[in-house]
Protein backbone atom coordinates (compact mmCIF):
# COMPACT_ATOMS: atom_id res chain seq x y z
CA UNK A 1 0.00 0.00 0.00
CA UNK A 2 1.31 3.59 -1.07
CA UNK A 3 1.82 6.42 1.44
CA UNK A 4 -1.42 8.00 -0.41
CA UNK A 5 -3.36 5.15 0.15
CA UNK A 6 -2.28 5.02 3.74
CA UNK A 7 -2.99 8.34 4.06
CA UNK A 8 -6.61 8.23 2.69
CA UNK A 9 -7.12 5.35 5.11
CA UNK A 10 -7.19 7.55 7.98
CA UNK A 11 -9.77 10.04 8.60
CA UNK A 12 -7.73 12.75 10.16
CA UNK A 13 -5.28 12.55 6.98
CA UNK A 14 -7.80 11.97 4.92
CA UNK A 15 -9.30 15.49 5.91
CA UNK A 16 -6.27 16.92 5.99
CA UNK A 17 -5.68 15.81 2.54
CA UNK A 18 -9.00 17.27 1.46
CA UNK A 19 -7.64 21.13 3.10
CA UNK A 20 -5.42 21.08 0.33
CA UNK A 21 -7.80 20.39 -3.01
CA UNK A 22 -6.96 16.52 -3.27
CA UNK A 23 -10.51 15.06 -2.88
CA UNK A 24 -13.67 16.32 -4.41
CA UNK A 25 -17.50 16.01 -2.57
CA UNK A 26 -20.41 18.35 -2.24
CA UNK A 27 -19.97 21.79 -2.33
CA UNK A 28 -20.42 24.38 0.88
CA UNK A 29 -23.33 25.92 -1.72
CA UNK A 30 -25.14 22.89 -1.53
CA UNK A 31 -27.54 24.82 0.85
CA UNK A 32 -27.45 27.90 -0.67
CA UNK A 33 -25.71 31.71 0.35
CA UNK A 34 -22.96 31.11 2.61
CA UNK A 35 -22.54 33.57 5.47
CA UNK A 36 -19.03 34.54 5.08
CA UNK A 37 -18.33 35.42 1.57
CA UNK A 38 -15.70 33.74 -0.11
CA UNK A 39 -14.16 33.46 -3.75
CA UNK A 40 -12.21 30.87 -6.07
CA UNK A 41 -9.07 31.77 -7.01
CA UNK A 42 -5.40 33.16 -5.92
CA UNK A 43 -5.35 34.01 -1.89
CA UNK A 44 -5.63 37.77 -1.18
CA UNK A 45 -4.73 39.58 1.66
CA UNK A 46 -8.20 41.16 1.89
CA UNK A 47 -11.76 39.81 4.13
CA UNK A 48 -13.12 37.07 1.48
CA UNK A 49 -12.28 33.87 1.94
CA UNK A 50 -10.03 32.19 -0.91
CA UNK A 51 -10.27 28.38 -1.99
CA UNK A 52 -8.38 26.59 -4.89
CA UNK A 53 -12.43 25.68 -6.03
CA UNK A 54 -15.53 25.24 -4.85
CA UNK A 55 -14.85 24.48 -1.14
CA UNK A 56 -16.50 21.36 1.59
CA UNK A 57 -18.39 22.38 4.23
CA UNK A 58 -16.31 21.94 6.61
CA UNK A 59 -13.47 22.98 4.48
CA UNK A 60 -15.67 26.85 4.48
CA UNK A 61 -16.21 26.38 7.85
CA UNK A 62 -12.26 25.66 9.28
CA UNK A 63 -11.53 28.80 7.13
CA UNK A 64 -13.80 31.15 8.53
CA UNK A 65 -12.27 30.21 11.81
CA UNK A 66 -8.33 29.94 9.99
CA UNK A 67 -8.86 33.69 9.08
CA UNK A 68 -9.77 34.83 12.31
CA UNK A 69 -6.42 33.88 13.63
CA UNK A 70 -4.67 36.47 10.92
CA UNK A 71 -6.26 39.46 13.08
CA UNK A 72 -6.05 40.65 16.35
CA UNK A 73 -7.89 43.41 18.31
CA UNK A 74 -10.33 45.32 16.19
CA UNK A 75 -9.58 43.65 13.03
CA UNK A 76 -11.13 41.04 14.20
CA UNK A 77 -14.63 43.06 14.69
CA UNK A 78 -13.72 44.68 10.94
CA UNK A 79 -13.65 41.16 9.17
CA UNK A 80 -16.78 39.71 11.10
CA UNK A 81 -18.87 43.07 10.21
CA UNK A 82 -17.68 42.68 6.40
CA UNK A 83 -19.72 39.68 6.05
CA UNK A 84 -22.34 40.42 8.71
CA UNK A 85 -23.18 43.66 6.29
CA UNK A 86 -23.27 41.65 3.19
CA UNK A 87 -25.58 39.20 4.92
CA UNK A 88 -29.15 39.93 4.17
CA UNK A 89 -30.64 37.99 7.50
CA UNK A 90 -29.22 39.52 10.24
CA UNK A 91 -30.59 37.68 13.13
CA UNK A 92 -29.62 34.27 11.05
CA UNK A 93 -25.87 35.09 10.82
CA UNK A 94 -25.79 36.05 14.44
CA UNK A 95 -27.08 32.46 15.34
CA UNK A 96 -24.62 30.52 12.96
CA UNK A 97 -21.73 32.86 14.02
CA UNK A 98 -22.72 32.10 17.85
CA UNK A 99 -23.24 28.31 17.16
CA UNK A 100 -19.84 27.78 15.60
CA UNK A 101 -18.17 29.78 17.91
CA UNK A 102 -19.20 28.19 20.98
CA UNK A 103 -18.58 24.54 19.58
CA UNK A 104 -14.64 25.91 18.49
CA UNK A 105 -14.45 27.54 22.06
CA UNK A 106 -15.10 23.31 23.65
CA UNK A 107 -12.01 22.14 21.60
CA UNK A 108 -8.28 22.55 22.42
CA UNK A 109 -7.16 25.81 20.31
CA UNK A 110 -4.12 28.11 20.43
CA UNK A 111 -3.71 30.93 22.46
CA UNK A 112 -4.39 33.83 19.81
CA UNK A 113 -7.38 31.96 18.73
CA UNK A 114 -8.64 31.38 22.21
CA UNK A 115 -8.58 35.04 22.58
CA UNK A 116 -10.41 36.03 19.42
CA UNK A 117 -12.89 33.90 19.93
CA UNK A 118 -13.80 35.42 23.50
CA UNK A 119 -13.81 38.67 20.86
CA UNK A 120 -16.38 37.17 18.59
CA UNK A 121 -18.81 35.96 21.65
CA UNK A 122 -18.17 39.55 22.58
CA UNK A 123 -18.87 41.21 19.19
CA UNK A 124 -22.06 39.04 18.67
CA UNK A 125 -23.14 39.91 21.99
CA UNK A 126 -23.23 43.44 21.08
CA UNK A 127 -25.12 42.77 17.46
CA UNK A 128 -27.62 41.39 19.55
CA UNK A 129 -28.39 44.23 22.12
CA UNK A 130 -28.98 46.47 18.88
CA UNK A 131 -30.66 44.15 17.05
CA UNK A 132 -33.14 43.84 20.26
CA UNK A 133 -33.04 47.46 20.92
CA UNK A 134 -33.92 48.53 17.22
CA UNK A 135 -36.56 46.09 17.36
CA UNK A 136 -38.06 47.20 20.27
CA UNK A 137 -38.37 50.28 19.17
CA UNK A 138 -40.05 49.60 16.21
CA UNK A 139 -37.24 51.32 13.84
CA UNK A 140 -36.67 48.04 11.60
CA UNK A 141 -40.17 48.29 9.85
CA UNK A 142 -39.11 51.08 7.63
CA UNK A 143 -35.95 53.03 6.51
CA UNK A 144 -33.31 54.05 9.00
CA UNK A 145 -34.38 57.33 10.32
CA UNK A 146 -32.19 60.29 12.57
CA UNK A 147 -33.16 58.16 15.60
CA UNK A 148 -31.75 54.83 13.75
CA UNK A 149 -28.24 56.68 12.76
CA UNK A 150 -28.45 57.56 16.29
CA UNK A 151 -28.84 54.37 17.57
CA UNK A 152 -26.42 52.77 15.37
CA UNK A 153 -23.49 55.09 15.76
CA UNK A 154 -23.81 54.48 19.65
CA UNK A 155 -23.57 50.68 19.46
CA UNK A 156 -20.42 50.58 16.70
CA UNK A 157 -18.66 53.50 18.78
CA UNK A 158 -19.28 50.64 21.82
CA UNK A 159 -17.89 48.24 19.34
CA UNK A 160 -15.09 50.33 18.33
CA UNK A 161 -14.17 51.15 21.79
CA UNK A 162 -14.14 47.46 23.03
CA UNK A 163 -12.07 46.25 20.18
CA UNK A 164 -9.89 49.04 20.24
CA UNK A 165 -8.85 48.32 23.72
CA UNK A 166 -8.85 44.83 23.24
CA UNK A 167 -6.39 45.41 20.26
CA UNK A 168 -4.13 47.22 23.16
CA UNK A 169 -3.98 44.76 25.58
CA UNK A 170 -3.29 41.73 22.82
CA UNK A 171 -0.10 43.68 21.88
CA UNK A 172 1.32 44.40 25.81
CA UNK A 173 0.68 40.32 25.71
CA UNK A 174 2.31 39.78 22.41
CA UNK A 175 5.24 41.88 23.83
CA UNK A 176 5.51 39.99 26.83
CA UNK A 177 5.87 37.05 24.85
CA UNK A 178 9.42 35.25 24.69
CA UNK A 179 9.78 34.06 20.61
CA UNK A 180 12.11 32.13 19.90
CA UNK A 181 15.37 32.96 17.24
CA UNK A 182 16.21 29.16 15.67
CA UNK A 183 18.13 29.70 12.12
CA UNK A 184 19.47 27.13 10.44
CA UNK A 185 23.05 27.42 8.91
CA UNK A 186 21.54 26.67 5.31
CA UNK A 187 18.71 28.67 4.52
CA UNK A 188 17.68 26.03 1.53
CA UNK A 189 16.99 23.79 4.06
CA UNK A 190 13.87 26.01 5.49
CA UNK A 191 11.92 23.62 2.65
CA UNK A 192 13.14 20.57 3.74
CA UNK A 193 12.28 21.84 7.57
CA UNK A 194 8.51 22.11 6.33
CA UNK A 195 8.42 18.63 4.58
CA UNK A 196 9.64 17.39 8.14
CA UNK A 197 7.36 18.92 9.52
CA UNK A 198 4.42 17.79 7.02
CA UNK A 199 5.67 14.38 7.70
CA UNK A 200 5.23 14.63 11.25
CA UNK A 201 1.86 15.95 10.77
CA UNK A 202 0.87 12.77 9.23
CA UNK A 203 2.92 10.33 10.73
CA UNK A 204 0.62 6.86 11.39
CA UNK A 205 1.61 3.23 11.22
CA UNK A 206 1.50 1.39 8.35
CA UNK A 207 -2.51 0.10 7.46
CA UNK A 208 -2.72 -3.52 8.60
CA UNK A 209 -5.90 -5.46 8.36
CA UNK A 210 -7.79 -6.11 11.88
CA UNK A 211 -5.72 -3.38 13.78
CA UNK A 212 -6.39 0.31 14.64
CA UNK A 213 -3.92 2.71 12.95
CA UNK A 214 -1.65 4.71 15.76
CA UNK A 215 -1.00 8.51 15.07
CA UNK A 216 1.79 10.14 16.82
CA UNK A 217 -0.86 14.00 16.92
CA UNK A 218 -3.90 13.93 18.36
CA UNK A 219 -4.01 17.67 16.95
CA UNK A 220 -1.81 19.20 14.79
CA UNK A 221 -2.86 21.40 11.89
CA UNK A 222 -1.09 23.49 8.89
CA UNK A 223 -1.83 26.21 11.22
CA UNK A 224 0.31 24.54 14.27
CA UNK A 225 2.63 24.38 11.65
CA UNK A 226 2.70 28.50 10.63
CA UNK A 227 2.20 29.84 14.15
CA UNK A 228 5.03 27.16 15.27
CA UNK A 229 7.36 28.85 12.40
CA UNK A 230 6.74 32.13 12.72
CA UNK A 231 6.94 32.46 16.64
CA UNK A 232 10.23 30.79 17.03
CA UNK A 233 11.93 30.79 13.82
CA UNK A 234 13.94 34.18 12.44
CA UNK A 235 13.50 33.54 9.00
CA UNK A 236 9.79 33.95 9.20
CA UNK A 237 9.31 36.07 11.90
CA UNK A 238 9.06 39.05 9.65
CA UNK A 239 6.03 37.23 7.70
CA UNK A 240 2.43 37.45 8.19
CA UNK A 241 1.02 34.15 9.66
CA UNK A 242 -0.95 33.76 5.97
CA UNK A 243 2.35 34.74 4.04
CA UNK A 244 3.75 31.22 6.11
CA UNK A 245 0.54 29.49 5.36
CA UNK A 246 1.12 30.18 1.67
CA UNK A 247 4.31 28.72 1.83
CA UNK A 248 3.05 25.41 3.76
CA UNK A 249 0.60 24.65 0.97
CA UNK A 250 2.72 25.32 -2.07
CA UNK A 251 5.76 22.93 -0.22
CA UNK A 252 3.02 20.92 0.36
CA UNK A 253 1.29 20.72 -2.97
CA UNK A 254 5.13 20.03 -4.36
CA UNK A 255 5.69 17.39 -2.11
CA UNK A 256 6.08 14.05 -3.75
CA UNK A 257 5.49 10.96 -1.58
CA UNK A 258 6.86 8.34 -3.37
CA UNK A 259 10.48 9.92 -3.64
CA UNK A 260 13.10 7.62 -1.85
CA UNK A 261 14.13 10.35 0.66
CA UNK A 262 10.35 11.26 1.95
CA UNK A 263 9.52 7.58 1.44
CA UNK A 264 12.74 6.59 4.24
CA UNK A 265 12.12 9.74 6.41
CA UNK A 266 8.75 8.46 6.76
CA UNK A 267 9.81 4.99 7.76
CA UNK A 268 12.22 5.72 9.73
CA UNK A 269 9.91 8.15 12.20
CA UNK A 270 7.37 5.33 11.93
CA UNK A 271 9.99 3.22 13.20
CA UNK A 272 11.51 5.63 15.76
CA UNK A 273 8.21 6.54 17.11
CA UNK A 274 6.14 3.30 16.82
CA UNK A 275 8.33 0.27 17.30
CA UNK A 276 9.55 -1.10 20.20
Amino acid sequence: MTLKQRLFSNLFSRNMLADFGLRSSETVMKNGRPFFQYRIGDYQEDYYLYFPKEPLEIQYRNEIFNKIREYSGYEVSKYISFHFDAYEDKSEFLEFLKFETEQRAKLVTPKKLSSNLNLVQKWIEEKHKMIDSLEKSELLKDSIGEEDSFHLNHYNDRLDTIFANAEVKFEELNKSHNSGNIQLINTANYTKLIQLLIVLRDLQTAFRKGTTQDHLFKTFSSSDIASMLQQHFSHFQNKKINTVQKEITAVNNDMDYTQDSIKKLNKALIEFFFEK
